[in-house]
């Protein structure tokens, strides 16, 4: 398993510098225009060149058959807050539940953002058309609340969901949790690691982890290799300024949770960086679960570009995070 592990490792490190990208890739069709212009972005972190590509997309979806609550209170800070998206008509039976928890730096990001677009709205719309709970969630952020808020705030999202998500038409007992970005750390650390979660366990059914960082130790030491500036930059926002914490905050040094399904996305312009901490999370995961997660490699799409495709024409994304959400342990 864990020569198995290293050749996943070896083949996503190898890929993300060398610019080439699994055989996936070619079940993926997407309009040529988009494709330029997000390749033209390229592995430089612009979500707002993303927004763009996909607002106006987004001004023409349906939003029929589906009613949603805003701004739920799962704790006392202005930003401890969620959406809950579901079916007008609920069928006979409890429906899956999807809890998406964005990016945004560590420092910034929101669940509905109706300034610059309907994202994250876009995916509350869209599952909630095809028979599953969505929960958009917030959370307090760096540097006024550093490491571990996030972790704890996703906690607080999850012990919300098993409580309330009933009364929406939910099922407790099948939820499945994501994170994009620094959402995905988050999400990582609550999911994979034993210390975030109540002694009954993490009440998931399955994770999903898009685009995340799980080594800060890891990033600092191999940043001048992958242009980042600054001796703890991006991260000491939130882990803070004293570099020798760094490992004890890992995800990576910690996964000490129980054996979840977990699937691992990538994009195929996603930061280098990035693209080699789903590498070592795969492999570490081969040999912490004894099995190997999920991984999927999204072509053509930018760090943030991918769901801002849900509820669209291009349902690709979208149909495969259905699956996993219907069923998990598949």
């Amino acid at each position: 398993m864990r020569v198995a592990a290293r050749a996943w490792f070896l083949s996503i490190l190898f890929g993300a510098l060398a610019g080439t990208a699994p055989a996936q890739s070619q079940e993926y069709q997407i309009d040529p225009a988009i494709a330029a212009k997000l390749a033209a972005i390229g592995n430089r972190v612009n979500v707002g060149e993303a927004v763009k590509i996909y607002v106006p997309l987004q001004a023409r979806t349906p939003k029929e058959g589906v009613k949603h609550s805003d701004d739920l209170a799962y704790g006392r800070d202005p930003l401890q807050r969620l959406d809950v998206y579901e079916p007008t008509v609920h069928p006979a039976n409890p429906m899956p539940v999807f809890i998406y928890v964005h990016g945004g730096g560590f420092t910034g990001g929101d669940k509905t953002n109706h300034e610059t677009g309907p994202f994250f709205a876009n995916l509350g719309y869209w599952f909630g058309r095809h028979g599953v709970v969505t929960v958009l969630a917030n959370y307090r952020l760096a540097p006024k609340d550093p490491w571990p808020t996030g972790a704890k705030d996703v906690a607080g999202i999850v012990a919300w969901t098993h409580a309330h998500i009933a009364d929406h038409g939910g099922d407790p007992r099948h939820i499945v949790l994501m994170g994009e970005a620094a959402g995905a750390s988050h999400v990582a650390a609550y999911a994979l690691e034993k210390r975030f979660q109540p002694l009954s366990g993490s009440g998931l059914a399955g994770a999903i982890l898009l685009s995340g960082l799980y080594d800060p130790a890891l990033e600092t030491k191999a940043a001048p290799r992958f242009g980042i500036n600054g001796p703890g930059a991006p991260n000491e926002n939130y882990y803070g300024k004293d570099l020798s914490r760094y490992a004890m905050h890992a995800t990576l040094k910690h996964l000490t949770g129980p054996k979840l399904p977990v699937l691992i996305v990538y994009n195929e312009f996603d930061p280098p960086i990035i693209q080699v901490e789903a590498g070592i999370l795969f492999g570490a995961l081969c040999d912490h679960f004894g099995d190997c997660p999920d991984l999927m490699f999204v072509p053509h799409h930018v760090q943030g570009s991918a769901m801002f495709t849900i509820n669209t024409a291009d349902e690709w994304m979208a149909n495969k995070l259905l699956d996993f959400i219907r069923d998990p342990a598949r």
